[in-house]
């Protein structure tokens, strides 16, 4: 039987590196995400949802949530995963100190044919 859920997925910093791994062009230049919201989503027909917090003061926030993908309507392998990253990179272009800057996020070298391309 069916229930009504909400799943949440936070995404890490860095995933960990694989043969099929996702890159996509993020703050100038070919970074690795996580794709298994996207494989969710796609396989059980979920909506996405992109949340933006809100500082207010230490130890308070607020945020947005704001639609991806609605589940519903056909979209292209990556979309979602590509969608996430646009969000996420214009959110952290308007507001870089909400972004934990401490982390090697870009640890993991894109393949060759990826760093031949100009994003």
């Amino acid at each position: 039987q069916r229930r009504p859920m909400i799943m949440g997925l936070i995404a890490d910093q860095n995933p960990t590196l694989r043969p099929n791994m996702s890159w996509y062009p993020f703050l100038n230049q070919w970074t690795a995400f996580f794709d298994g919201g996207e494989v969710l989503a796609r396989k059980y027909n979920l909506p996405v949802y992109y949340f933006s917090p809100r500082r207010l003061r230490a130890g308070y926030y607020e945020g947005t949530f704001t639609l991806i993908h609605d589940g519903e309507s056909p979209i292209e392998p990556g979309e979602i995963t590509r969608r996430y990253a646009r969000m996420l990179e214009a959110e952290i272009v308007a507001n870089p100190a909400m972004w934990m800057w401490s982390h090697r996020r870009w640890k993991h070298t894109p393949p060759a044919e990826l760093q031949a391309t100009k994003i």
